[in-house]
């Protein structure tokens, strides 16, 4: 009975939806803004940041469930970036109408999307996977996974998944090429899904959709996903998500732009030169609780932290040296604004 209620509904209205949502785009500039004319080359070169270099990308799947989105954050935190989605990206932007928009693209599933569901067959399946080598011990991306199975569905077989799976030197998984998940709950082995990260379950990380400017129901708050690399090997990411038990409603994946980066996974404190540039020497890198900001010629200097909305999350002044308190401040990318004598000097910060 459920899946002739979910059956009806799609034939009813749901593949139009993508027609009257790119029109209503052209009109309101409030409401999240996608494109499919993007080559999955593209697409990487969105999400890379610092850190490391690139190759051999490849897209599996069809070309209308991935592309790019801009003029965020609106009510899910991220401003611009990549989207995967397990049906049509044209669906994803508001105002949120209806409580199952999708498209059935009626192409494969993939095997370590239905491992990581528990078993349930996937369709429409969206992957891309490319190979990278880290400058240093540390990579990590922000993300935000969302879905028109919330909230009727929670608890049902219907639990879309996605994974982004990492493979190489010193990592070994139950998944495909030895590779671990890295989609997982804050401070957990738990995967991000429908079933996992809902209204009940792990609600902290879940918000129920209020606003005009997505189309899905419900969505994770920003999450960061990352790993422990050896620098200058090579590994590969496979970024995939699908729909799950049938092909219906969609579920998408937004990765904030430049948010894939490799940095250093511990500081030893001053001594530490991995993150000093001519001027300013700032440390520890990943940034903990706080962030210290030192002048190499003792001048002057005022700070900004600017998160990816472009706003200013904590500002400050030191002469030679500053700790900035960033206890308060969520973890994920930001930028460092040093402000001195010599000029400005912007830094890529990951809080962790």
């Amino acid at each position: 009975m459920m899946i002739e209620m979910r059956t009806n509904l799609l034939s009813g209205l749901i593949l139009l939806t993508g027609i009257f949502f790119a029109s209503f785009n052209l009109a309101n500039s409030q409401v999240l803004q996608v494109t499919s004319d993007i080559t999955p080359e593209e697409m990487v070169e969105i999400l890379i940041g610092s850190g490391l270099n690139y190759d051999n990308v490849v897209f599996t799947g069809a070309d209308t469930s991935r592309g790019s989105f801009w003029g965020g954050p609106g009510n899910i935190g991220v401003s611009n970036g990549i989207i995967l989605t397990s049906g049509d990206v044209d669906l994803a932007p508001g105002p949120n109408l209806y409580s199952g928009a999708g498209a059935a693209n009626m192409t494969p599933g993939d095997a370590d999307l239905e491992m990581l569901s528990g078993g349930g067959p996937s369709y429409d399946a969206c992957v891309l996977e490319f190979d990278f080598v880290p400058f240093y011990e540390y990579v990590w991306f922000q993300f935000v996974f969302a879905s028109e199975e919330y909230p009727e569905f929670v608890g049902s077989a219907f639990n879309d998944v996605f994974g982004f799976f990492i493979s190489g030197p010193g990592i070994t998984g139950p998944y495909s090429n030895n590779s671990k998940n890295i989609a997982l709950i804050p401070n957990t082995e738990i995967p991000v899904s429908i079933n996992n990260v809902n209204q009940d379950i792990n609600s902290q990380y879940f918000v129920i959709n209020d606003s005009n400017f997505i189309q899905y129901d419900g969505f994770t708050t920003v999450l960061t996903a990352e790993s422990e690399v050896v620098p200058m090997e090579t590994y590969h990411i496979k970024l995939a998500i699908g729909d799950i038990s049938d092909f219906i409603f969609d579920s998408g994946v937004l990765l904030q732009a430049s948010s894939f980066c490799s940095g250093p996974v511990t500081s030893t404190g001053k001594d530490d030169k991995k993150d000093t540039g001519d001027n300013y020497q700032v440390y520890p890198v990943p940034a903990g609780d706080v962030l210290n900001i030192v002048s190499q010629d003792g001048q002057s200097f005022n700070i900004q932290l600017i998160g990816q909305d472009g706003r200013i999350c904590k500002s400050g002044s030191g002469k030679s040296q500053y700790t900035l308190d960033i206890n308060s401040v969520p973890p994920g990318v930001y930028f460092l604004k040093i402000i001195g004598n010599n000029g400005v000097e912007t830094r890529k910060i990951f809080k962790k």
